[in-house]
């Protein structure tokens, strides 16, 4: 039960992978009842990944629980949805058949593509040197407005959209109660969080702190937690899809 519940989970949220880790031991438990505890839900994970149920190398270096078959079935559903541009992050991937599902239209992108940008207000070479007339500081702060008015124009667009998700996820972050962690919210999370959208993010919170009402908040996930992997098991389609099964 406990191996089929995480499959779903994964199914539900990325569809061929799901971000996991021992600190959401007690969630799972809470989360499938039954009387299952955390001690049973870490076992059963280290029995999985012991015979192969999920991949241990991924498990260990990314904090991921996937499998060849779980990425099998995800392959299957993207070939009968015909969907193109569709982002596959290729350190997760465990089958051989990247260059057919390119040829789909499926792009593949590194777990860490957000690369760090470089100094765009380095300080400008010193114009200011002596024998210079008096106007050499109003020139410079004209040369240094004129170069970012070029650069505002030429990405503009992208600098738009930087702006807006991180003012989402500062709006959510906001929200979450136990607020440690937060540079280790990659600018692909915040894209997913932004997809799905602040009020079902807000719902996600919601439930978490009703499940944790009754425990200590030393024992509550940290926002760094939260926001990589424990909200899915919040998500509205997830909780729908639990009670159903």
């Amino acid at each position: 039960g406990i191996y089929f519940y995480l499959c779903q989970m994964a199914f539900g949220n990325e569809g061929y992978f799901y971000e996991w880790g021992y600190a959401l031991c007690a969630t799972t438990a809470r989360k499938m009842g039954g009387g299952i505890g955390s001690g049973t839900v870490k076992e059963t994970v280290d029995y999985c990944l012991q015979i192969g149920l999920f991949d241990k190398g991924l498990f260990d270096r990314w904090g991921v629980l996937t499998s060849r078959g779980i990425q099998k079935s995800y392959v299957i559903v993207l070939k009968s949805k015909n969907r193109t541009g569709t982002e596959l992050i290729e350190d997760y991937w465990l089958l051989d058949n990247k260059k057919e599902l390119e040829c789909q239209g499926v792009v593949f992108v590194q777990k860490n593509k957000e690369k760090i940008g470089e100094n765009t207000n380095s300080l400008g070479e010193n114009t200011n040197s002596l024998g210079e007339n008096d106007h050499s500081l109003t020139q410079k702060e004209s040369k240094v407005k004129e170069s970012k008015v070029n650069k505002y124009n030429v990405h503009s667009k992208e600098m738009h959209e930087s702006d807006s998700l991180e003012d989402f996820f500062e709006t959510i972050w906001k929200l979450y109660p136990i607020k440690k962690g937060k540079g280790q919210i990659s600018k692909s999370k915040k894209q997913t969080l932004q997809r799905i959208g602040l009020e079902e993010i807000q719902r996600c919170i919601e439930r978490f702190k009703e499940d944790m009402k009754d425990r200590d908040k030393k024992y509550w996930m940290h926002g760094s937690t939260f926001f990589n992997s424990g909200y899915v098991d919040y998500l509205d389609k997830n909780l729908v899809l639990y009670h159903k099964s």
